[in-house]
């Protein structure tokens, strides 16, 4: 017979129940990660181009990866040369084999680095191979790299690493693209997400905004 404690005997664990809440508590881990503790200030478009004039060829990249491929900081530091590919128009597709919403690799993860953001991480290719990380720094460096060079390019509220995932689906939301087309642009599983990361967005292309 199970021990009593305080009166109550504990029930054995159903397998199966135990399999079912696992999943459920992962699930909902998923939903919430990229909510942290209070949303990020946004990495605007031109502040980022802004930044990719000044701090060494690794800030730079920085930049480009956080912001037009939205990486998370963990992203970024797990990212090999391996996992980037040359396509068309001199762009740049990033593989992003794992993420805090993707840690098994089941799911195709492809993000899109362009024009100058492109460069700025191509600079960097010089004499490596493929299984040596781009960046090659910790999560929480990479975040004192973009807090440092926002402050460098005299951007007076503070950034994150995760500021350029938030400007991400606020420039897109203000230039017009669809829900569904910015969450393929950032891997977002929810529409509820790019809305809390757009609301500004939409707020200046509002009604307020357009008859008012």
């Amino acid at each position: 017979m199970p021990p009593r404690f305080n009166g109550y005997s504990p029930q054995p664990i159903n397998p199966h129940q135990y399999k079912r809440c696992k999943a459920k508590i992962k699930k909902l881990s998923e939903a919430g990660a990229d909510r942290g503790r209070g949303q990020a200030k946004p990495l605007t478009y031109d502040h980022a181009v802004s930044m990719l004039t000044i701090g060494n060829p690794f800030d730079k990249a920085i930049v480009a990866l956080a912001f037009m491929a939205g990486l998370r900081r963990s992203e970024t530091a797990a990212l090999t040369w391996n996992d980037l590919e040359e396509s068309e128009n001199e762009n740049l597709l990033i593989h992003v084999r794992t993420s805090r919403t993707n840690r098994a690799g089941e799911d195709t993860d492809i993000r899109l680095l362009k024009n100058g953001f492109a460069k700025a991480v191509r600079d960097l290719r010089s004499g490596a191979s493929e299984h040596d990380p781009v960046i090659g720094l910790k999560p929480q460096r990479i975040r004192q790299r973009i807090t440092a060079l926002a402050k460098q390019a005299g951007i007076t509220h503070k950034l994150t690493a995760h500021s350029g995932r938030v400007g991400l689906a606020s420039e897109l939301t203000a230039r017009g693209a669809s829900t569904t087309e910015t969450m393929l642009a950032g891997n977002w599983k929810t529409a509820r997400m790019v809305a809390h990361y757009s609301a500004g967005a939409k707020a200046q292309r509002g009604a307020v905004a357009k008859f008012l």
